[in-house]
Order: C-alpha cells, then sequence, then structure tokens
C-alpha cells in the first residue's frame, strides 16, 4: 500500500498558507490512499487550488451582520481520457448555518456535468 506524501505538492495554487494546503492535501490523500471504493479513480485526484475567498458581511441575523466565510478548492482528474475539473466550494456563517456547492465541469469543453448543493443549519430550541 502506497503512502501519501507528507508535503504540500508545489503545484497547488491558492491565496491559503502551506499549512492549509498541506492539511487538505493530506485528508485527501488520506481517504483515497487506503483501497477502498472507488481508489482506482479517487487515487487519481489532483488538488489544484485552494482559495479563501473574501469574507463578508450579509443579512442582518439576530440584530446583527452574519459573517460569512467562502472557500473553494478545486481539483482534476483524468478517468479515461475526460479531463474533469471538480469544484467545491464551502460557505460557513458565523450563526451555525453553512452550505457547500460541488460542481463537475468537463474540463476541455467548460460543459456543466454536475452539480449538487447541500445546506445545515443548528436546529430550533426544542419546545417541550
Amino acid at each position: 500500500m502506497a503512502s501519501p506524501p507528507s508535503t504540500v505538492e508545489s503545484t497547488i495554487r491558492g491565496n491559503v498558507s502551506d499549512d492549509v494546503k498541506n492539511d487538505i492535501h493530506q485528508v485527501m490523500t488520506g481517504l483515497v490512499f487506503e483501497p477502498t471504493f472507488a481508489w482506482s479513480v479517487g487515487s487519481k485526484l489532483r488538488i489544484t487550488d485552494v482559495d479563501r475567498l473574501d469574507a463578508s458581511q450579509g443579512a442582518l441575523v439576530n440584530g446583527g451582520p452574519l459573517e460569512t466565510t467562502t472557500a473553494r478548492v478545486i481539483c482534476e482528474l483524468d478517468v479515461d481520457g475526460c479531463q474533469l475539473r471538480i469544484v467545491s466550494s464551502s460557505v460557513t456563517m458565523d450563526d451555525g448555518l453553512g452550505t457547500s456547492k460541488c460542481e463537475i465541469w468537463e474540463a476541455k469543453e467548460g460543459v456543466l456535468i454536475a452539480s449538487g448543493s447541500h445546506t445545515k443549519m443548528r436546529p430550533s430550541a426544542s419546545k417541550l
């Protein structure tokens, strides 16, 4: 069994520190270096970009502005000669809210193949 590289590859672009890039790289490679379901595909993932986008203030919640932070990770993957670009964005908010979106693009033609999203929120207090 191959072991994941211990340092960030120099090909990862983005505006986050090398420590953050290395942490994300370690998580990704740790998930796909074990012989698991779809290992033959997952082991070919290459992280190309890791960015933290500007924090912003949005709607008012509980009388104050809602702070948001957005992060984006881009990976590339070659599957049977088809070059895929996987763009994953996550938005976290300071009131326990969060959302993530993932898009899979055919890189050469720029065609969107699939898109999905997930939203989470803090549950309401029990009325019992």
